[in-house]
């Protein structure tokens, strides 16, 4: 496709407009998957490592988790195909909008499409079908749409540049998303000393101590009903119907 894009943010010494091209044009396999019968013993558990959409993070293009695996007679014996690594590995059906770039060599259930002879940098191109997939997602929200075919899918189009910024920006982003993950470890932590504290710091049903006191206190808590630290109690609903919110002004000790 001949359609150019200028980009208002670049990298130093880039100017070249970007070019749009279709999904079908960025690589040079496209591959299904498929799930071997679940009943069958012999076809699970070996040593190839097998995805479901489940195992991919949402909103996250870098990390998957491999739950299970199975055998070269499961291989052999389903629609699962083995899919090199560092492909674009995309789910098309339930799940739609998750996608990764995969490390090592995988097979996939029959929810993913995934692109292996990347003509480009894989984690560019993830991004960049990360933001697709989301407009691809608004798209068909609230119609009875539950994915997207490999046909409709492939003639989708994205803006790419030259190969040297495609890998600056893929560069970049995979930064960001490691500060993200910090960040979300972090909060993580505190979310869990929260939900301690709060199990901790107030007394458990029948008790009238918490668990953990600050220092210089001591004294029993007491059972209080809630109209005695309200000057008013309303409920903005002239039915008195209990599906609407509880307004409480509190006094000020």
């Amino acid at each position: 496709m001949n359609q150019n894009k200028s980009v208002k943010i670049r990298f130093k010494g880039f100017t070249e407009a970007w070019e749009q091209r279709k999904l079908e044009e960025l690589a040079s396999k496209f591959t299904g998957g498929g799930t071997p019968n679940t009943s069958n013993p012999n076809y699970w558990n070996g040593e190839i490592p097998w995805i479901q959409s489940s195992d991919l993070e949402e909103d996250d293009v870098l990390s998957l988790t491999v739950k299970k695996h199975i055998s070269q007679e499961g291989l052999k014996n389903s629609a699962a195909k083995i899919i090199p690594k560092n492909s674009l590995v995309i789910v098309t059906r339930v799940g739609v909008g998750k996608l990764v770039v995969n490390t090592q060599e995988i097979a996939t259930s029959q929810d993913f499409l995934s692109l292996s002879g990347i003509k480009g940098n894989s984690r560019f191109l993830a991004y960049s079908l990360y933001s697709l997939l989301k407009k691809i997602t608004q798209r068909v929200q609230g119609t009875s749409i539950k994915g997207i075919t490999k046909t409709d899918f492939l003639k989708e189009a994205i803006f790419v540049p030259s190969l040297e910024e495609q890998e600056k920006i893929s560069s970049c982003m995979v930064e960001v998303d490691k500060l993200i993950t910090l960040h979300q470890r972090k909060l993580n932590r505190f979310q869990k000393i929260r939900t301690t504290f709060l199990q901790k710091m107030f007394p458990k049903n029948g008790e009238t101590k918490p668990a953990i006191r600050l220092t210089g206190f001591n004294a029993d808590w007491e059972q209080e009903k809630l109209q005695n630290f309200a000057v008013r109690i309303t409920r903005k609903n002239i039915k008195k119907q209990n599906n609407r919110p509880l307004t409480t002004e509190i006094l000020r000790f």
